[in-house]
């Protein structure tokens, strides 16, 4: 079983748990913060029109020291939303994950006039979200109710599961944590144990702070809440389920042999005379009968290439913060360099403009009229170098926040196919994530190809494995199907049983003829071979009793084709995506 590392402090740590289990995920909960309630008086809440909450700690804390619950509440997230409907707060909105959205949020639904807003946080908190409402015009309060204190060292118990191989995935939903975390792993020595582990991280930034770290592979959720990291463990479980089962490939075994049924009427002596020799003769033929399909051996070249090319996306996202923060720089120090450069024009302009004024007032003659356009023009051409300096700072700007934005989107974009793909190769319904990645399409003709998995996403597609083995039942009923349709009335429907029950038949690539049964030898040899298309082309040429029993068989194919055709013109998209992206 999956081992996951929970490093949220216990009050959240505990659903997250109680959520992995269910998802048969074991989870181990190492609190790496410990909430401490600060002795913070609250302020007066006359006057307040809203209380905006960007942790499930803050709604805590406030619920403990507030018995007031008519206020409107605005939520960073769904997790902290759920907590305030947990302490009986009714009117809540929530915003999409962080405090950027969360002011947004605030800024589309109420106006600086409406009241005051006090923002409930923790002694330490990301952002400004006080300062970004402010300066809008918003009346803002921050109270700091709570402490998170930081976790000294990893506990034995979690240092000695790492040196062992036994921490499988560890969870990390705040940059303060994540960086936590590295500190720590570093001061107990096990940092090369995390070679072995994954790190499920809730945005770019957390995965930034632990991107120094030798994970084996660094994953990032859609968006930044819970539900999407769950699900992106979710996806993560069936992957490693599917590759535990081709590392596996166990020998089917043998199927036993059906019974000869009872005799189909009192009346039919012949028939239940043939039966019996039939069972009589069983080491005859028992060889001849349909042998068990081989493991399949499914390619994973592609799944593999777009996990490749998912973590290197979601590196550079993570690693975007720095390179960011060097552009930053590097474009305060133009900025700075041109401030100084256009102090010195300006001084120019000024010096040019009094040397102008002196001539226009001491003396009108031809030769310092002539002076005076001079001075105009060295104006006129001081003025457009400033502007060109400006323009050049603000494009370079402009270009680096281009790149920045989309390399996330290529990144999103490469996820959600990958996440979509593991979906339809697990045969599990992929509704929501087709919605999603629908939403992070780059361009009209890319969402285009998700038009043909619409039909398909909300009851999933089989896997090749399902089918293969449903397809000997499926021969079967189809050669009895035919093998009754030659013969009239009651003797029809017992060569039926007799087909059904003993399913002799030929098997094999090199059976040769148009008849069902050569047909559906080819087709099972084809399809024993991976060749599914293969062995839906050839069922196409079934005779008409055969094909009626053939047609469920062939229509899950067939949707399987088309899914794996169009999950192929995705994964295509997302693995071009370095050229859209420049990387």
């Amino acid at each position: 079983m999956t081992r996951a590392l929970i490093t949220r402090p216990v009050e959240d740590a505990q659903p997250l748990a109680a959520a992995l289990t269910a998802h048969g995920i074991e989870p181990v909960i190492e609190p790496l913060l410990t909430i401490v309630a600060l002795p913070t008086a609250l302020p007066s809440l006359d006057g307040v029109r809203a209380l905006l909450f960007t942790s499930a700690n803050g709604v805590r804390a406030f619920g403990a020291k507030s018995a007031q619950r008519e206020l409107a509440v605005f939520a960073v997230g769904p997790a902290t939303a759920e907590a305030a409907r947990a302490v009986g707060f009714g009117a809540i909105e929530t915003a999409e994950g962080d405090a950027d959205a969360l002011a947004r949020l605030v800024v589309e639904r109420l106006k600086p006039d409406e009241g005051r807003l006090i923002h409930v946080a923790g002694s330490t908190l990301k952002g400004d979200l006080a300062g970004q409402l402010a300066a809008q015009g918003y009346t803002i309060e921050r109270v700091a109710l709570y402490d998170a204190v930081p976790a000294d060292a990893l506990s034995p118990r979690v240092a000695d599961d790492l040196a062992a191989g036994r921490i499988d995935w560890v969870l990390l939903f705040s940059p303060r944590t994540a960086a936590i975390f590295a500190r720590l792993v570093r001061n107990a020595g096990r940092a090369d144990a995390l070679k072995s582990c994954t790190a499920l991280c809730l945005s770019p930034p957390v995965a930034e702070a632990v991107s120094s770290l030798p994970w084996h592979r660094v994953r990032i959720a859609t968006r930044p809440d819970q539900a999407n990291l769950l699900a992106l463990a979710e996806n993560l479980q069936a992957e490693a389920a599917h590759s535990a089962t081709l590392a596996a490939k166990p020998a089917t075994p043998a199927r036993p042999r059906a019974a000869i049924w009872p005799a189909v009427a009192a009346a039919a002596a012949t028939v239940v005379v043939l039966v019996g020799a039939f069972g009589a003769s069983a080491p005859l033929w028992r060889d001849l009968v349909l042998p068990p399909a081989p493991s399949p051996a499914t390619d994973t070249t592609r799944l593999d290439a777009l996990g490749a090319r998912v973590d290197q996306l979601q590196r550079s996202v993570a690693t975007s913060p720095s390179a960011a923060s060097a552009t930053q720089q590097r474009l305060a120090q133009i900025e700075s360099a041109l401030d100084q450069r256009i102090a010195a024009l300006s001084k120019a302009v000024d010096d040019l403009r009094a040397q102008s004024s002196s001539v226009t007032q001491t003396d009108s003659q031809s030769a310092e009229r002539q002076t005076v356009s001079d001075l105009d023009a060295r104006l006129a051409a001081l003025a457009e170098q400033i502007k060109l300096l400006q323009s050049h700072a603000a494009q370079a700007e402009l270009t680096q926040q281009q790149k920045t934005a989309e390399t996330a989107r290529d990144t999103a974009f490469a996820l959600g196919v990958a996440e979509l793909d593991g979906a339809a190769r697990a045969g599990r319904p992929f509704a929501a994530n087709l919605t999603a990645l629908r939403r992070l399409a780059p361009d009209p003709a890319t969402a285009d190809l998700l038009e043909p998995l619409e039909p398909l996403a909300a009851a999933g597609v089989p896997t090749i494995g399902q089918l293969k083995r449903d397809w000997p039942d499926t021969a079967r009923r189809a050669k009895a199907a035919q093998v009754a349709s030659e013969y009239d009335g009651w003797l029809g429907r017992v060569m039926a049983v007799l087909e059904s029950a003993i399913t002799i038949r030929r098997v094999g690539g090199g059976v040769t003829g148009d008849d069902a049964e050569a047909l559906l030898a080819r087709a099972g040899a084809r399809l024993d071979s991976d060749d599914l298309g293969g062995a839906v082309a050839i069922l196409a040429g079934l005779p008409a009793p055969a094909a009626r029993e053939a047609k469920p068989w062939l229509e899950r194919a067939r949707a399987r084709l088309a899914a794996e055709a169009a999950l192929g013109r995705l994964v295509e998209q997302a693995l071009g995506s370095p050229a859209r992206s420049g990387g």
